[in-house]
């Protein structure tokens, strides 16, 4: 593990030109900056020089394959030398956006990494499973993916199963998906909460 964050965290500190950083929890990436930040010294010397400490990645595939990316930059590598989170920009200033989840039990470090980079949008991404995409992230609230799955809610394990257009704002449902692909009336396990709406669309969170 602690080759994978120093590998990680040397690659993503040395990419002057990086403009989109997407990850699913925002933990992931504080993890990752709070490594360039305690291992600075060692990232800054291996990218001034363009080599990596003894030891610091042992296996020789992923070694090749970061050394290949790796080249010697002193003004970076001074760059590196400070970093400390709220001067993230310094490192980072081409970043737009920052895509990650932002509800629930992600918010405190979703508003973290407001505070890291203010310059850029910290988006919050939809409600997402592995079986489709129930929400979208626009104009800063999550609408239902209408034109992915078609819909559908249930207000308790016994409830009546309604439509998407006939929720109401405050109510708390199950979502129900059903595919193209061939899922019918798939329970997710998610609750969300109908927020209001967005023209005739639900907002949920």
């Amino acid at each position: 593990p602690d080759e994978f964050w120093f590998a990680t965290a040397l690659l993503l500190a040395a990419e002057p030109g990086l403009g989109l950083i997407s990850v699913w929890h925002p933990s992931f990436l504080r993890i990752l900056v709070e490594t360039i930040q305690a291992r600075r010294d060692d990232l800054a010397a291996a990218i001034r020089a363009g080599i990596l400490p003894d030891g610091a990645i042992t296996d020789d595939k992923v070694r090749k394959a970061v050394l290949a990316r790796l080249k010697p930059d002193p003004r970076r590598a001074g760059l590196v030398a400070r970093f400390m989170p709220e001067r993230a920009r310094e490192l980072w200033p081409r970043l737009q956006i920052v895509s990650c989840w932002d509800q629930g039990r992600a918010a405190a470090e979703a508003q973290r990494l407001r505070s890291w980079f203010p310059h850029a949008l910290v988006q919050g991404k939809g409600l997402l499973a592995t079986e489709g995409v129930v929400t979208i992230p626009w104009r800063g609230r999550h609408v239902a993916a209408v034109r992915s799955h078609y819909f559908e809610f249930q207000q308790a394990d016994a409830g009546p199963i309604l439509p998407l257009h006939q929720l109401e704002p405050g109510g708390e449902y199950q979502v129900l998906l059903t595919t193209g692909s061939g899922f019918v009336r798939y329970r997710l396990g998610d609750r969300v909460r109908c927020t209001g709406f967005a023209g005739n669309t639900p907002v949920l969170e």
